[in-house]
């Protein structure tokens, strides 16, 4: 995945204002663009079932929430991003800069590096959902788990540890596995001392094997 830092995040700082928001609250885009100062939100969508589906997840540095206000609804009134309860939720405590929409793209007309940041933001948001959709579709059972855990596992000390928020059910969900699968697995790479449970999360005890995997150059039964 492609988690590039805006350059220009102090301008945008400028015009926005500081928010903290608990896991599971919903992020206003509605009004507002954020970019994402501490912790991790997902683009989702509640399906008429109640059941929510995670297309995209975003880290600190990530600009979110642009782009309802860059695809006008009166041009696309067919289109299935409306037709959807599409929101940006936080799935860890998040610390957000909240920047009016209109200010936003004011200020992305009229200053070259914000505008700068911005394709970036377009580039990479595109790029990482080709990466996710390529994985999903080519890769195995364990690929997919540990490219996910090397991709979200967060420093706590002198461990890596994996944001509880991603339980088994998430991960089966956004890697299009059975939760058996799943859980088959991470037995596995347990057994094998590359990973272990501390208490609701995952550590990453061996991230060089689990990079192994990624790259084919490992195999993982279970």
């Amino acid at each position: 995945m492609f988690w590039e830092h805006i350059h220009h995040a102090d301008a945008f700082r400028r015009v926005g204002r500081r928010e903290s928001l608990p896991a599971g609250r919903e992020i206003d885009t509605l009004a507002n663009v954020a970019l994402v100062e501490r912790g991790i939100c997902a683009l989702a969508t509640m399906t008429p079932e109640g059941n929510e589906r995670i297309y995209l997840y975003f880290k600190s540095g990530n600009l979110v929430g642009f782009l309802r206000h860059v695809l006008h609804r009166d041009n696309y009134p067919r289109a299935h991003f409306y037709r959807t309860r599409n929101r940006v939720v936080a799935k860890t405590r998040v610390e957000l800069t909240l920047i009016d929409k209109d200010i936003f793209l004011d200020l992305v007309r009229r200053d070259a590096g914000c505008q700068r940041d911005f394709t970036i933001s377009l580039a990479q948001n595109l790029a990482n959902l080709m990466e996710h959709s390529a994985l999903v579709s080519c890769e195995s059972a364990p690929t997919r788990i540990c490219a996910m855990r090397l991709e979200f596992c967060e420093p706590e000390g002198e461990r890596s540890v994996l944001p509880a928020c991603f339980t088994q059910f998430v991960i089966s969900a956004f890697v299009a596995l059975h939760k058996i699968t799943v859980a088959k697995v991470l037995g596995s790479l347990t057994e094998a001392g590359y990973i272990r449970r501390t208490g609701r999360r995952l550590e990453v005890l061996e991230p060089a094997r689990l990079t192994q995997v990624v790259e084919r150059e490992l195999c993982i039964r279970y």
